[in-house]
């Protein structure tokens, strides 16, 4: 296997998507530019530190970079990652593409996240009031929602050393499939929550992630043991 091979690479679409998310928002940034303030106060001086300010060339800049740093990042991870398990492990084309599309999932998923943030950032420098956590809440809703479509793609597909080990990541299959569930419907929750209540959808967010990765592997365990 090399690192070349197509199966260890982001899909295309979803570098697409990250990069149509990364113009938007430094189109919003320019539109918003004239009524910006040059800085804001993020946090007042108290005696125990010096008063923080952002300028708003970093406002306009951070989640657009962000983005753009987190997408190249994930872009070489299934390279990086086929190349250092090609040393160790044999995995599958199948598996490879299958871990290259969960990160693709994932970086749509931050390519909703990082704008309603950026939107919530921009609305501090103008002096906005939009609904900020209603908007975050939702975008992190939809980020779950997409993970949780893809998660059962993630189960490892690593040959094993052992009986004990090979049991094991058979039973991460099922496991990750109704973890997948699982977390759509926390994405789901937390849409629902940060349109109605919104103070507890991040509670509902961490909360209920915990809960689903726990019970993965809680439930692979147990399905291993007993057979």
């Amino acid at each position: 296997m090399t690192t070349t091979d197509r199966s260890a690479r982001l899909p295309r679409p979803a570098l697409v998507v990250a990069a149509l998310a990364v113009i938007a928002m430094l189109v919003w940034s320019v539109v918003q530019w004239p009524e910006m303030a040059d800085q804001v106060v993020t946090r007042e001086s108290d005696g125990r530190h010096g008063t923080s300010m952002v300028t708003r060339e970093v406002t306009a800049l951070a989640m657009p970079l962000a983005l753009l740093g987190m997408a190249a990042l994930l872009a070489v991870t299934p390279m990086l990652d086929a190349k250092l398990m090609a040393g160790l492990r044999r995995t599958s084309a199948a598996g490879r593409r299958a871990s290259a599309r969960v990160l693709g999932a994932f970086v749509v998923g931050l390519s909703v996240l990082f704008p309603a943030l950026h939107v919530a950032f921009v609305a501090l420098q103008t002096g906005s009031e939009p609904p900020v956590t209603e908007i975050v809440g939702s975008a992190v809703g939809v980020l779950l929602v997409v993970l949780g479509l893809y998660l059962p793609l993630a189960r490892p597909d690593a040959e094993t050393v052992g009986d004990g080990e090979e049991g094991f990541r058979a039973a991460l299959g099922p496991a990750y499939r109704l973890g997948g569930l699982a977390l759509v419907v926390v994405g789901v929750g937390v849409l629902v929550m940060s349109l109605l209540l919104p103070a507890i959808a991040v509670i509902v967010a961490v909360g209920g992630v915990a809960l689903v990765f726990v019970g993965i592997g809680v439930t692979a365990a147990f399905r291993a043991w007993r057979r």
